[in-house]
């Protein structure tokens, strides 16, 4: 019989009708006796395990999210019902401030406790686990954390908070296989570390350390990244290994927020210090290098490139960004590799046109120009690719730049011909320029009408801009009436509409050949054709004073112009060849050879080959303007590698060389190398000029001077440098790289030193103080605790304007929460302690205006400096400042209308008695007169 199946499942015994049997079945015999005891035995070890796996967890709970309370969740869902039910629900912000109030207050409370449990349980833990393998516990800890990493994470945050934090986190950096291996190795660490230290110690590293991701978190849910990434980086030194998971996390968010918000510098600082301590993604680089580079941060952007340019691959949105920042920091050979190894995704040529230009804006070279197209154009074919005219355009204008105008109309004519290009806007109109240099006005005209009749002025962005370079060379060569028809013919003709530069260049034609009628007329043809090109009284008005200014010692005539250009710029010529010839090409040998040693120049000798022997890249490159580029940077070691590389390319040093280079030994590597330097090189030199340099006499006579001394000696020789040499410029690079490094020493008193000794010299006159040299001055008062200095540096950027920057207030922000953090009241007296907390409310004060006025409020940019005032301040007799007002926030309007900061200054860093009492001792009536009686009884004792 076939027995039909039921509807019902199949009946299961129960767990405790099994343990009956069980037991059953072992009583009664020898063999059930033995499997009783093997049974108890197992469910020991069972147990002992499970409460091993117990402690685990709970570790790897602690580690990895210290905050996270399995009960958390139902007790607020309970609260919120109970709120909800009494009307009293006002949203999930009241409770997180709540939780946050009752957990500062228990802290304090449990700390003994939990520290005592920990004792403890690690005892019971170590008892229980000495016969364990190590790779089962480490096994048994992934898995813990693997199972609640997430759920640990998702407790933390609030809905809000997780939505606005992965805005703009990359998708692929989440909790990867490789996150619980950083975590397995970090409890691997912390447990070594505890377990080599006395229990009461691990009881007090640990009681802080808890804190540190509820600070960040709460400082980034209130919208604080400056401080949540100073609270990573004070509590994170560069000196530890390893991080745990949850931090990492954390420094990541506050690393991409700041990235967000534009504070680079503290998103540089948190990506330097997780690269110390851990490591880094592709994401965060890719991140960084272009947040720097859109802030114009050319070298950090450079920098932090070239530090994994063989680990990580640059993705290709970001090439080109890559490669310009390579070429303006004078890596050119860094450049080429770069642009070779991504040439495969260049579209059109456009990475080898920017290549190409920077390379002819850096060097200057025919040479290295034809070479690097010759290379490319063998490359292509390898890669399946056809030029473009981007890629000889950068080549066709360095023709038409040097004077070899029918070169440049050949390579037209084989662009045309043998790569079957199309003669396009720019192409065309560079060789239209290059009539224009010549001064052949029916070539220019003849070009132009051949443009306009094949359509090429139809592209107004390519047009526009060589219009306005054929304009420039026109107007000084012509008179007012010639540029007006000038102007009228082609605008009528071609259809042109201006834009503001190409306006402005002819309005500033206008007003100085030109008259009232013709500006009128202008003036009258943009309002009627309604160009967007508008220009107000004010800026005209300018325009008219700056002419007239320059018209006071203009020299006359364009011989006397072609004279102050060779004063200027040291060289200046009126045409681009000479019989004839390029300076290349020149038919004498004779004028090829140097002055002093009759040697031919090595150029020429290579023009004699066949084979142009090969060279680095960065060798075609002037010497002084890469030393003088790494110089401004504050990399010392690069600047005397390019000395050194060019004395070994047997090149002819000269004194600006020598002197560039003893300044970057004696800030990079001290005094007694800079002697050496200077003992070796002058025998090089000494040839060339007739006297001994005063630079180099007083580095050999300096005795017992201080290196701070040494360093505004070296800084200040290299700002003269700058100043008498044409083809360098005045800027403040080098100091606040210098004083940057100084304060990374720990040396911030030497940082204050010398950017007083350039605020106070003529070279402050030249490049103003701005934001960046303010904020160098910011964060070196900070580390000095100079609380007069921070106050000098706000009340500065409040009264003058071209002291904010973005960055300058970023840096503000930053260091007043140091000083709020580090402020501990229990450590001072009662009336200390009020002081400085006035202190601190006075600065922030003066921080969050000075925030408003960098965002431009208008009641904010009220406050400024009036110069009146400032006048009048100074004509009055100096007392000392009350330090009792100083801190007043019902002064700040007068004080920032009167501000006097430049005496203000010298107030602060000493230079200026202002304590009334010490007045009063130094200019006590008996005292004086007690020292002017002195030598005349030390003079008649003497007698």
């Amino acid at each position: 019989m076939i027995s039909k199946p039921t509807s019902r499942p199949t009946a299961v015994p129960s767990r405790n009708a099994l343990r009956v049997l069980r037991r059953l079945a072992l009583a009664g015999s020898t063999v059930g006796s033995f499997c009783t005891v093997a049974a108890i035995t197992y469910d020991a070890h069972r147990r002992v395990r499970v409460a091993e796996r117990i402690v685990e967890n709970k570790r790897a709970l602690q580690t990895s999210a210290p905050n996270y309370d399995a009960t958390s969740a139902a007790t607020r869902l309970s609260r919120m019902m109970e709120a909800a039910e009494a009307g009293e629900y006002t949203g999930m912000d009241a409770f997180k401030e709540a939780d946050r109030r009752s957990r500062l207050g228990r802290t304090s409370h449990i700390e003994d406790r939990v520290g005592m449990h920990n004792r403890e349980e690690q005892r019971a833990f170590e008892t229980q686990t000495q016969g364990e393998d190590p790779s089962t516990q480490a096994e048994s800890f992934l898995e813990a954390a693997q199972s609640n990493i997430s759920r640990s994470r998702n407790t933390m945050q609030s809905p809000g908070t997780t939505m606005m934090r992965n805005d703009f986190i990359p998708p692929d950096y989440t909790r990867t296989p490789d996150t619980l291996e950083r975590s397995k190795l970090a409890f691997e660490q912390s447990k070594a570390r505890a377990s080599s230290l006395p229990l009461n110690q691990n009881v007090s590293m640990h009681s802080p350390d808890a804190s540190i991701p509820t600070q960040m978190q709460d400082l980034l849910d209130r919208g604080r990244p400056i401080d949540a990434a100073q609270v990573f980086l004070d509590t994170h030194p560069a000196s530890l290994n390893g991080i745990s998971s949850d931090r990492r996390e954390l420094a990541v968010n506050a690393f991409y927020i700041n990235c967000k918000e534009e504070n680079v510098f503290v998103a540089r600082n948190i990506f330097e210090r997780l690269e110390q301590i851990d490591k880094i993604s592709p994401s965060m680089w890719k991140l960084l290098i272009f947040a720097l580079a859109r802030k114009g941060c050319i070298e950090s952007a450079a920098t932090i490139y070239t530090r994994y340019m063989h680990k990580f691959s640059v993705p290709a949105d970001i090439v080109d960004v890559v490669l310009r920042c390579l070429l303006e920091s004078h890596r050119l050979t860094t450049a080429k590799w770069f642009l070779f190894r991504n040439l495969k995704i260049d579209r059109d040529c456009g990475l080898c046109g920017a290549y190409l230009t920077g390379l002819w804006r850096k060097t200057r070279s025919i040479e290295l120009l034809n070479g690097q197209l010759k290379k490319l154009l063998t490359m292509f074919p390898r890669l399946g690719k056809d030029p473009s005219d981007k890629l000889f355009n950068p080549v066709i204008k360095a023709y038409v730049e040097y004077g070899r105008l029918a070169d440049a109309e050949a390579m037209v004519e084989d662009m045309m011909n043998t790569y079957q290009l199309p003669l396009r806007c720019r192409t065309k109109g560079l060789l239209v320029f290059g009539k224009a240099l010549k001064c052949d006005w029916d070539g220019v005209d003849a070009g132009l009408q051949e443009m306009y009749v094949k359509k090429l002025t139809n592209r107004r962005r390519d047009f526009l801009p060589i219009f306005d370079r054929i304009f420039l060379e026109y107007w000084p060569c012509h008179t007012g009436d010639q540029i007006r028809d000038f102007v009228i013919r082609y605008v009528d003709k071609f259809d042109i509409v201006p834009d503001r530069v190409l306006y402005k260049h002819i309005l500033e034609a206008y007003v100085e050949k030109g008259n009232k009628e013709m500006i009128s007329e202008l003036a009258r043809m943009a309002r009627e054709r309604s160009w967007k090109v508008h220009v107000n009284e004010s800026e005209f008005l300018e325009m008219l004073r700056m002419r007239r200014l320059a018209l006071e010692d203009a020299p006359v005539g364009f011989w006397q112009m072609l004279q102050a250009a060779r004063a200027k710029f040291g060289q200046s010529a009126a045409s681009q060849q000479i019989l004839g010839y390029d300076q290349r090409s020149f038919p004498i040998p004779e004028v090829n050879k140097m002055p002093y040693t009759e040697t031919t120049l090595p150029w020429y000798q290579r023009t004699l080959h066949e084979m142009t022997p090969s060279k680095p890249v960065n060798q075609y490159q002037k010497l002084h303007k890469q030393m003088t580029h790494y110089i401004h940077v504050g990399k010392m070691d690069e600047a005397l590698k390019c000395f050194e590389n060019a004395k070994n390319a047997r090149f002819q040093m000269k004194q600006l060389h020598v002197e560039l280079a003893v300044i970057a030994t004696l800030l990079g590597r001290g005094l007694n190398q800079a002697r050496a330097l200077i003992e070796a090189e002058w025998r090089n030199i000494r040839h060339l000029i007739r006297f001994f340099p005063v630079f180099f006499r007083q580095i050999l006579e300096v005795d017992g001077t201080s290196e701070s001394q040494l360093i505004q000696m070296a800084v200040l020789r290299f700002y003269q440098l700058c100043w008498s040499n044409k083809m360098m410029i005045v800027k403040h690079h080098i100091t606040v790289a210098t004083s940057r490094q100084l304060i990374a020493r720990k040396q911030p008193d030497m940082a204050v030193e010398l950017l007083n000794a350039v605020y106070t010299s003529r070279y402050r006159q030249v490049a103003a103080f701005d934001g960046v040299c303010m904020k160098m001055f910011m964060r070196a008062f900070t580390a000095t605790e100079n609380m007069p200095g921070i106050r000098w540096c706000l009340l500065t950027g409040l009264a003058r304007g071209s002291a904010i920057s973005h960055d300058f207030v970023v840096e503000v922000h930053r260091n007043i929460g140091i000083l709020n953090r580090s402020f501990d009241p229990d450590t001072l007296s009662k009336r200390e302690a009020t002081r400085k907390m006035e202190q601190l409310e006075y600065l922030t004060h003066l921080a969050d205006l000075l925030k408003e006025k960098s965002e431009g409020d208008p009641q904010a940019w009220k406050l400024k400096s009036d110069p009146t005032l400032k006048r009048s301040y100074r004509r009055m007799l100096k007392r000392p400042l009350d330090q009792r007002r100083l801190y007043k926030e019902s002064d700040i309007q007068e004080a920032v209308e009167r501000w006097d900061e430049e005496y203000e200054l010298e107030a602060v860093v000493g230079n200026i008695e202002i304590n009334p009492k010490a007045i009063t001792k130094t200019w006590n009536e008996t005292a004086v007169l007690g020292q002017m009686s002195n030598p005349t009884g030390s003079s008649a004792t003497a007698a």
